[in-house]
């Protein structure tokens, strides 16, 4: 009979480790599956992420392309402007050479 009790005593004990491993074992899973969760929430924000920074990089490239060729037109537009003064000068320099001869 004792030792029938103490099988089933022992057999308890087993069963309430067996459950408590089994709550823990629960929790466990309920914390993986809440971080993965969170892992994959922050996964889409980070590709997010980089699919904002791709655009961003692009329109930059895109500024600067547009920058550049401004800039070169812009100085186009100088040296026209410079070499249409150096003429404009030598003509004046000419009207006021013909002016000082003809007095």
């Amino acid at each position: 009979r004792d030792v029938l009790q103490e099988t089933q005593t022992v057999s308890d004990e087993r069963r309430a480790q067996v459950d408590k491993l089994t709550v823990q074992l629960s929790d466990v899973q309920k914390d993986l599956e809440d971080r993965t969760l969170e892992l994959l929430d922050m996964d889409n924000a980070l590709k997010e992420r980089q699919g904002e920074l791709q655009q961003r990089a692009k329109l930059l490239s895109q500024l600067d392309a547009a920058i550049r060729d401004h800039k070169q037109e812009l100085e186009r537009k100088l040296e026209s402007l410079q070499q249409s003064l150096e003429v404009r000068e030598k003509e004046l320099r000419e009207a006021q050479r013909e002016l000082l001869s003809t007095h």
